[in-house]
């Protein structure tokens, strides 16, 4: 940019008035090049009226167009710079942080990142000891906003009054339902004053039992369930009844709390989705058992943070020539539907064809779990992208419909090739031969035999790290998550 911008337009413009137009023309051509941005109106339009004095009508229009369309849209972004934010209210009933679970971890940054994009955004979250939920450090309290429900207390009318009094304190233009498996109709009555949104983050209010729609097998292990609740309620109501051993306290707690033994509670189900605004799903699987039940369903992917994954990755992870391949698996080891009983058969029919590998895995206490498996504790969320670049691939051998993966798409996100089950949301995670392979689930034949295709093809597997990578900017990113989808559903009441 010129230092003498302003001089040199007014020379410009001075020889327009004594009528040299071609040296006019070309004096404000230069400054068009790299014009002062209080000048840059002033030389377009000198420029323009330059084109029409020489007889060239076309171009003048053009540049006074573009003129006139660029003044436009920064009156508009001014304008919109005076008007408030829209507010939005996030509502969650099982939050704790620091969290494990990827629906709370996303919950978190929606509430992060919303505020980020120019939102005014607000968490409420239930906090009760009877529940064990509402344990929170680390997180901003001008943010994420505790509810306290004293045990003595702890009831559905309580929670709905509570959080229907805070909604009103705020007074948000969008509320958004999260974090609540089965008592989403609850807060959704709590939330009915204002236009909400419904967020599934796995199948929660399909599957009541578990989310995930998981059954023990006629002879062992798990099968998945073809059922769900907005078709088939009785027969998940009899389910809940006949597994509810099988769920955990905290399912049966939540279930007690949302009523969801009453008799009207399929009835308040249907109409809380009816009602929404719209359903926030996370994949077009869950989308397509939605639609029939809700106005509009959004298939809106997690978001990820992506200053957690810098891109050139800042220091080089290669394995050195002798050092086994690193297969890592990010879960918790001791969940039976996160599949790592799949990987240790399949280690253990790799291990007897070669010995050139270790499985890594976010197990307690660390050390060597065997032969081929070493144990790393559990990860921090700023330790783990680090952890898994340091490996060769990642493997996702979940048995149950998971929704999205998030440590598939965090293995994208470090350049890392996955190998995961062809199972839920996974299919659309992972694009099979692009970012990753997919497998049958619980075959650990299958599954030693995709790994081996990637141990031997240091080629292949960078050629799906760095789709994974490209896959992960394109799709996963907040930046991309808000631009793409949330600034087009939160809009500004008319």
């Amino acid at each position: 940019m010129r230092d003498d911008s302003a001089t040199y337009y007014e020379a410009a413009r001075r020889v327009v008035c004594g009528s040299d137009i071609a040296t006019a023309r070309l004096l404000f051509d230069e400054l068009a090049n790299s014009p002062s941005e209080s000048l840059w109106p002033h030389i377009k339009n000198g420029l323009g009226v330059s084109h029409a004095i020489e007889g060239d009508i076309e171009s003048s229009a053009q540049i006074l167009r573009e003129l006139l369309s660029v003044a436009a849209r920064h009156n508009l972004q001014v304008l919109d710079s005076c008007k408030p934010s829209i507010r939005i209210a996030v509502v969650s009933l099982l939050f704790n942080w620091p969290s494990t679970g990827g629906g709370t971890v996303h919950t978190a940054e929606t509430v992060r990142f919303l505020q980020c994009a120019g939102f005014e955004t607000r968490h409420f979250y239930i906090q009760s000891e009877r529940l064990g939920v509402g344990g929170v450090d680390g997180l901003p309290g001008d943010l994420h906003c505790p509810i306290h429900i004293r045990d003595e207390t702890l009831s559905a009318d309580n929670v709905q009054q509570s959080v229907r009094s805070e909604l009103v304190g705020f007074s948000p233009d969008y509320v958004i339902i999260t974090d609540s498996w089965n008592c989403k109709p609850l807060l959704a009555e709590a939330a009915s004053a204002y236009p909400y949104f419904v967020r599934i983050a796995a199948l929660e209010c399909l599957c009541p039992l578990n989310n995930v729609r998981m059954l023990p097998g006629p002879t062992g292990g798990i099968v998945s369930c073809p059922k769900h609740q907005f078709g088939s309620p009785a027969a998940c109501k009899e389910c809940v009844s006949t597994n509810q051993n099988l769920s955990g306290s905290l399912h049966s707690m939540e279930r007690e709390l949302a009523g969801f033994d009453g008799s009207d509670y399929v009835d308040r189900l249907k109409k809380c989705f009816e009602d929404a605004e719209g359903v926030l799903v996370v994949n077009p699987l869950i989308r397509e058992m939605v639609a029939p039940y809700s106005k509009a369903v959004h298939v809106v992917p997690s978001g990820f943070d992506a200053s957690r994954f810098p891109w050139p990755w800042p220091k080089s992870d290669d394995r050195g020539q002798n050092d086994p391949y690193r297969i890592f698996f990010a879960g918790l080891v001791s969940e039976y539907m996160k599949g790592f009983h799949v990987l240790q058969e399949a280690g253990e029919l790799l291990s007897q064809l070669r010995s050139d590998f270790q499985i890594i895995a976010t197990g307690d206490p660390p050390g060597a779990y065997n032969k081929f498996t070493e144990f790393v504790g559990w990860l921090s969320q700023d330790e783990l992208p680090a952890a898994i670049r340091s490996a060769d691939l990642l493997v996702f051998p979940t048995v149950a419909e998971e929704a999205l993966g998030r440590s598939a798409v965090e293995a994208m996100a470090v350049g890392r090739p996955v190998v995961a089950s062809r199972i839920g949301g996974l299919q659309t995670t992972v694009l099979d031969g692009a970012t990753g392979l997919l497998f049958e689930p619980g075959n650990a034949a299958d599954l030693a035999k995709k790994i081996e295709r990637l141990l031997d093809d240091g080629d292949l597997r960078k050629r799906l790290g760095d789709m994974g990578r490209m896959r992960f900017e394109e799709h996963f990113t907040w930046e991309v998550i808000i631009d793409q989808f949330y600034r087009k559903l939160l809009t500004r009441p008319q």
